[in-house]
């Protein structure tokens, strides 16, 4: 997976990028953060390893041009992309390179093109783990689901539903691991219930995993409805396996 912090004080530009990574057919996975302002990236970038940090020329509070040495001397590693809105002159272009920038773009940005050289540049780039200050930030670890339509975070209740994020309840999280593990097969009602409640079952036992699910394909939204498949009279399994 492509992860990938958005800098940049207009909220337009991250929804705009998450709407190309999902209408691309055939792009790597990618997970995309989004933040303001200088120092929220920089608070972001001492917790999450990125691979890609596209940054916003004109920052209210901390100038891009200043911003990329300063994450650069905090030992980040990956690839940078400068967006920017003013015309750029020759000198600007080399004032972006010698500040760690290792591509650019004019705003507004064409959604296609900045995704396929987010690829190209992770893919050139990216390192196993990011250090900063010393401290090596590891990439959580996600399982692929459902040909690419649904995510799971193996040690934190995370979701992606086609790469946006959705945050699980731990119910939640343990149903659709028990799914997982059983990826191609029909997991029965009493086994979701035990691995679901980690053994202390509520008192009406199906009925309440039946309302979960339902619960799960809502907030999954109408793209992913049928990622979870309720078999009746037995239990559920996870579709998509086959969808092209």
């Amino acid at each position: 997976m492509i992860r990938v912090l958005l800098v940049d004080d207009e909220a337009v530009e991250a929804r705009t990028l998450r709407r190309a990574v999902r209408g691309i057919r055939g792009h790597p996975r990618m997970r995309l953060d989004d933040c303001r302002t200088g120092r929220a990236a920089l608070n972001r970038l001492r917790e999450r390893h990125y691979h890609v940090v596209i940054v916003d020329r004109g920052l209210d509070d901390i100038d891009g041009l200043e911003l990329g040495p300063r994450i650069r001397s905090r030992g980040y590693a990956g690839a940078f992309i400068m967006l920017t809105g003013r015309f750029m002159r020759p000198e600007d272009e080399c004032d972006a390179f010698a500040a760690g920038f290792d591509d650019y773009l004019r705003k507004p940005a064409d959604a296609g093109v900045l995704v396929a050289r987010i690829v190209a540049l992770a893919h050139r780039l990216s390192a196993p783990d990011h250090t900063l200050r010393g401290r090596t930030v590891a990439d959580p670890e996600w399982d692929s689901l459902a040909d690419q339509a649904l995510e799971v975070s193996r040690d934190e209740p995370m979701a992606l539903v086609f790469s946006r994020p959705l945050a699980l309840t731990p119910l939640e999280w343990r149903i659709v691991r028990a799914l997982y593990a059983r990826r191609g097969h029909v997991v029965p009602w009493a086994t979701l219930v035990e691995e679901g409640w980690e053994g202390a079952p509520p008192a009406d036992p199906v009925a309440s995993v039946r309302k979960e699910l339902r619960r799960l394909k809502r907030r999954f939204g109408k793209d992913a409805r049928d990622v979870i498949e309720p078999v009746r009279g037995f239990g559920a399994r996870l579709g998509f396996w086959n969808r092209k």
